[in-house]
């Protein structure tokens, strides 16, 4: 179908490095419902009014830096700083503490060379107050793999982060969904094209086992193709289980044949899942030899599509202008809720069953030629810091507009926003596990700036 574009804006960050974030602009989408099992009926709207309480650095760009230089194991921050977090913070409860998890973007090993491993998966362990905490981080680097060869990886860095709940096969190990990432162009190390994975920690995240990748592109790398034809950004994913404990949703931007915003080959906001106790089983048996059950992507409809490939629909609002993001259940709302990120902005919307979303609304915007806003992620403040209450947090990245005073990674900082539900809050229709919409897409996003 066709549509107005209403911006195509390319990002405000100049990064330097392999991985950066980005803008996406969206346009116009038309939905209409397609299986009769559709309850949601108009527009969805948001129950809650968030009204912002705090915005608080937790990280400043000095303790980033001091922190780097304390990493273990020794020697494991590379020639390029301590790029702390390129990936959106993954947080999951250790007691009265918090564990956080992101990644350190730097080069760690054969710098300069067609094998160069950029990305980490850092550990540190502090509080919401301070993500650092008073330890030294520690970093893992996910071993080289036959898949990572395969497809010419250079990044590797996780963040997303989840503790297996009670009552599941594999409960309290952690999850984590890791971006892998290869040049667009290999001669000039420019531009990237993404693969989504997932490793298991048994030992609350200081060693990783690599479970493959899960998700991929409708469109595969085309060796010998453009560079901007092969370029190709994914998102910062997490998994989130939906409240019956039934399925594990991963939500992500794919690449399709067809399809696309407005004839391009993006979808923006497209989503998959697996059963969640059949998944589970295989990623924690001790058999080596135990497949994992696959993802099947959401397509016009059906959850008929493979995560490896296959076709995925859209299933953004309409009037949603957003970027990555990041998806939690809120037992307050009864609701799923998604944080958005931009770089140009931070935005919230909801959903009644993770496919009709509400338009997202602004919490953050800062002036372009001041700073972008990256990897924001929302955060708990119960035991399950993935479930979200009246009052919840958002971490994320403050960067710096680069110019001839500074700014860029030297300067970026964590900060954290604290916001409640005021007012606008009605009684929640609650969870509609199997209702579903069809999203006809029809606007397209820039090409994402990458590091040099």
């Amino acid at each position: 179908m066709g549509g107005t574009l209403l911006s195509s804006e390319k990002s405000t960050v100049n990064t330097d490095r392999v991985r950066s974030a980005r803008r996406w602009a969206m346009a116009a989408l038309t939905v209409s419902t397609l299986l009769p099992t559709a309850s949601l009926a108009g527009t969805v709207r948001n129950l809650c009014g968030t009204h912002i309480l705090a915005d608080t650095i937790v990280a400043s760009h000095v303790q980033r830096l001091n922190s780097g230089r304390q990493a273990l194991p020794p020697g494991i921050v590379g020639p390029t700083g301590f790029d702390w977090s390129d990936t959106p913070l993954g947080v999951v409860r250790d007691g009265r503490q918090y564990l956080f998890f992101g990644s350190d973007g730097s080069c760690h090993a054969n710098c300069g060379a067609p094998n160069e491993r950029d990305g980490s998966f850092t550990r540190t362990q502090g509080s919401l107050d301070a993500p650092l905490g008073d330890g030294q981080p520690f970093e893992a680097i996910l071993p080289q793999s036959a898949e990572f060869a395969d497809n010419a990886v250079v990044y590797v860095g996780g963040g997303p982060v989840t503790r297996v709940p009670a009552g599941h096969p594999g409960a309290g190990n952690l999850l984590m969904v890791y971006t892998a990432a290869r040049y667009a162009d290999p001669r000039r190390r420019t531009g990237n094209y993404e693969f989504i994975g997932l490793a298991r920690s048994l030992d609350d995240g200081f060693t990783w086992t690599d479970l493959g990748f899960v998700i991929t592109a409708n469109v595969p790398f085309k060796p010998g193709a453009s560079p901007k034809y092969d370029n190709y950004d994914g998102g910062e994913d997490n998994l989130v289980a939906d409240p019956s404990g039934t399925y594990y949703y991963i939500y992500f931007c794919d690449k399709v044949a067809k399809g696309g915003f407005d004839h391009t080959h993006a979808t923006f906001f497209s989503v998959a899942r697996v059963p969640m106790d059949a998944f589970l089983d295989a990623a924690f048996s001790l058999d080596p030899f135990i497949a994992l059950p696959p993802f099947q992507k959401f397509y016009r409809g059906a959850w008929d599509q493979p995560g490896l490939g296959g076709l995925s629909t859209s299933v953004l609002n309409p009037d949603s202008t957003a970027g990555d993001s990041q998806v939690v259940w809120s037992d307050y709302l009864q609701r799923f809720v998604v944080i958005f990120d931009s770089t140009a902005e931070i935005t919230y919307a909801e959903s009644p069953d993770g496919l009709n979303w509400s338009r997202a609304t602004r919490l953050v915007q800062p002036a372009p030629a001041v700073a972008s806003v990256l990897y924001a992620v929302p955060v708990g403040l119960g035991q399950a810091a993935n479930v979200i209450g009246r009052q919840f947090s958002i971490f994320y990245t403050y960067y710096p507009t680069p110019g001839p005073r500074g700014g860029g990674w030297e300067t970026a900082s964590i900060r954290r926003l604290d916001v409640e539900c005021r007012g606008g809050v009605t009684a929640s229709a609650g969870w509609r596990g199997r209702s579903a919409a069809r999203v006809a897409p029809t606007a397209s996003r820039p090409p994402k700036p990458v590091r040099a």
